[in-house]
């Protein structure tokens, strides 16, 4: 029979696993928002535009716009102080009619 401390310490693995899984879920989701918005935005966007359309704090815009630019999903370009964000064409990876748009809709 187990003891009641090794009970405990199973369920709080477990929950740590699922909190983990939930986190990845909501990152993944973030880009998917982030790629469809510049989908719809041939011209590209600056972090600020997109904080501002997504409603999404600066910090996990930063950090979703790095990681799909380390995917070479997208480009960033330097206009004087700022960076402009654009889907890399050369890509053909990148899908970002995964999100239904509605989704999108509500958030603009």
């Amino acid at each position: 029979m187990y003891s009641i401390d090794y009970n405990i310490s199973i369920a709080f693995s477990y929950i740590n696993i699922r909190l983990k899984q939930m986190k990845n879920d909501q990152k993944m989701e973030e880009e998917k928002i982030i790629s469809e918005l510049m989908h719809d935005k041939n011209t590209g966007l600056s972090i600020t535009e997109i904080v501002k359309l997504t409603k999404l704090s600066r910090s996990a815009v930063r950090t979703n716009l790095a990681r799909l630019e380390g995917a070479d999903k997208v480009k960033a370009r330097k206009i004087g102080m700022a960076k402009v964000y654009i889907l890399n064409q050369n890509n053909s990876t990148i899908n970002p009619k995964i999100v239904d748009r509605n989704k999108i809709c509500d958030i603009i």
